[in-house]
């Protein structure tokens, strides 16, 4: 991992950390910590203890954000597109909690966002789409770099880590990662990386 990567990946996570406490901290309820956080608003109150992620998102950055579910099936889950006014986030995804993480990862391209790895020419969708489609990896172009880099800050925003050791007990206890992520309305996979020792390792040194 290059340096220029896992520094893009540590400031994210930082952000997103500090972003996830500042949410908490305006909840006025006394619900469970192991609730599901609403991004955008798409759950009632009843399942979550926290206002929406959206919503705090544009109070940082002082701009409208709007997400646009879109009916259609592609390779390209999700993208932002950032304007002057305002960013709009489209989702393509049909899984409801998958369409909850892309929807955390494009908020993540704003912690991440800077010029040199900015996404802004035809050039630049040519050059980044290849990887996207192939799954391929280089950590030494920034636009790529940023690209992959916002996957951890959304694990973080849906696994915040002041949770994960009380998901580590449930998983003690005998609860699936299966029935964890149904529970936090999350991806199994992501589940599955973030309680992995790897995934609490990357974590935790941050």
């Amino acid at each position: 991992m290059n340096n220029y990567y896992k520094t893009t990946i540590d400031s994210a996570i930082k952000q997103a950390r500090a972003l996830t406490e500042n949410l908490k901290s305006q909840d006025s309820t006394h619900h469970s910590t192991l609730n599901p956080i609403s991004i955008s608003g798409e759950l009632p109150r009843s399942l979550t203890n926290h206002n929406n992620l959206v919503s705090l998102f544009q109070s940082e950055f002082k701009t409208k954000i709007t997400v646009t579910h879109v009916q259609h099936s592609s390779f390209i889950k999700a993208i932002i597109m950032r304007y002057d006014d305002r960013s709009e986030i489209y989702v393509t995804s049909n899984n409801f909690c998958w369409k909850r993480f892309y929807i955390c990862k494009e908020l993540s391209q704003m912690l991440i966002y800077e010029e040199e790895n900015a996404t802004n020419t035809v050039e630049d969708v040519e050059e980044l789409l290849p990887h996207l489609i192939n799954n391929l990896s280089s950590e030494s172009n920034a636009k790529i770099s940023a690209d992959l880099a916002a996957y951890f800050p959304a694990i973080e925003f849906l696994l915040p880590h002041s949770i994960v050791p009380d998901l580590l007990r449930l998983q003690k206890k005998g609860f699936s990662n299966n029935l964890i992520a149904k529970k936090m309305l999350v991806p199994e996979s992501i589940v599955d990386f973030r309680l992995s020792i790897a995934g609490c390792d990357l974590f935790n040194s941050i």
